[in-house]
């Protein structure tokens, strides 16, 4: 009976990791990531006085504070703040525009706005984009001085995730870590099919004593691949997508450790 008990609580813990992992921060974390990732995607703007005054102006507009944390991005440090507004996303460009004094500001294409601003002080990187369902703009800020940023900008020469299997003969391209809520997520390029990536890292997460929580989900005519892998109370996710330029893949991996905050 004892056994039992334990093995239900157990089971327990591991759901509520899964569903803290999908609706929490770490959901937010890798979105904006895989943003910050595509620098090359990014306006650069130069204004004077500090990133914290951009942050001030963006709450003093109405924007919650949902999460902040010391954060490092490849080779740099750095400040994250994530901002919730209720607010359309074109008052949240009005807002941004307001804050940053820069009326150039604009997006790309939709709902998402990616920019890095060059401050008397240091760099703010700027992304903002709309969570669809709950109709939500999230603004995410990373507050960096000149030359963390500059660190920042190289990719890392090697696999970060020491723990973690990685594809062989693929390129890292980003990593970020949350020491605080002991987050880590690698990007790394790849010229290998969805297929091969998925079956080699099935196969090594297993053979290190990962278990796929769920059954690995495929993008419908998107050839893309998304699993979760847990050892323990530790979470894995894995998401394998075409690269921008269609030239190979990407792979990301996200390892929260020690169950989700």
């Amino acid at each position: 009976m004892i056994r039992i008990q334990q093995s239900l609580g157990f089971a327990s813990r591991q759901t509520e990791s899964l569903r803290s992992l999908r609706s929490g921060i770490a959901t937010i974390l890798l979105i904006a990531l895989l943003a910050f990732s595509a620098t090359s995607h990014a306006r650069v703007f130069q204004r004077t006085g500090s990133s914290g005054d951009i942050l001030t102006a963006l709450r003093s507009s109405g924007g919650q504070v949902a999460y902040k944390s010391d954060v490092t991005i490849n080779g740099g440090k750095g400040q994250l703040t994530v901002i919730g507004f209720t607010d359309a996303f074109p008052e949240i460009l009005r807002i941004l525009r307001r804050a940053t004094g820069i009326d150039e500001l604009d997006v790309e294409s939709g709902h998402h706005l990616h920019a890095i601003v060059k401050t008397g002080k240091g760099v703010v990187r700027l992304l903002a984009f709309r969570l669809a369902e709950n109709l939500q703009t999230i603004v995410v800020a990373v507050e960096q001085s000149r030359a963390e940023f500059k660190a920042s900008e190289r990719a890392p020469d090697r696999n970060m995730l020491k723990s973690i299997p990685s594809y062989p003969n693929s390129t890292p391209r980003f990593y970020m870590k949350d020491a605080g809520r002991k987050i880590s997520v690698a990007v790394s390029d790849t010229k290998a099919g969805v297929d091969a990536v998925e079956a080699h890292l099935v196969r090594n997460f297993t053979s290190k004593g990962w278990q796929p929580a769920l059954p690995p989900t495929k993008g419908k005519n998107s050839g893309t691949s998304f699993t979760i892998f847990m050892k323990g109370l530790d979470v894995c996710c894995t998401y394998i997508g075409p690269s921008a330029d269609g030239n190979g893949n990407v792979i990301t991996i996200l390892h929260k450790k020690q169950g989700v905050k």
